[in-house]
């Protein structure tokens, strides 16, 4: 009988996300990761598969959360002039304790030349 999962996958997926929006694909570890999410190994393997699995996964729910705020921001907007303004502050500005940059981007910087997958 499979056991359920004892985790919430966006709250495990969103904790991944921030260790490699702070360290980069390649200086972050299984290890680390299942430290820094919170789960056990065999947890990781079973749900995610492997590191780059999981890092597809982690850009993928970056993109989808960004496109999310990007939406709201819009159509909380009054005008055109205002949604622009709205987009500006939201890539200007982040939370102190936010990773700085974009995750897309550091991510492209780092693996573009190396993996097919992320470059697209």
């Amino acid at each position: 009988m499979a056991r359920s999962k004892e985790f919430e996958i966006n709250v495990v997926l969103d904790k991944a996300m921030d260790l490699f929006w702070r360290q980069g694909y390649e200086k972050t570890s299984i290890q680390g990761l299942v430290q820094g999410m919170g789960i056990h190994r065999r947890s990781f393997y079973d749900t995610f598969v492997d590191k780059h699995q999981l890092f597809m996964d982690v850009l993928n729910r970056y993109t989808l959360t960004l496109n999310s705020n990007i939406t709201n921001r819009i159509h909380r907007s009054n005008s055109a002039k205002e949604a622009i303004q709205q987009l500006f502050e939201m890539i200007v500005s982040c939370e102190e304790n936010q990773p700085k940059g974009c995750l897309t981007v550091n991510s492209a910087v780092e693996l573009s030349l190396l993996d097919p997958e992320v470059a697209v």
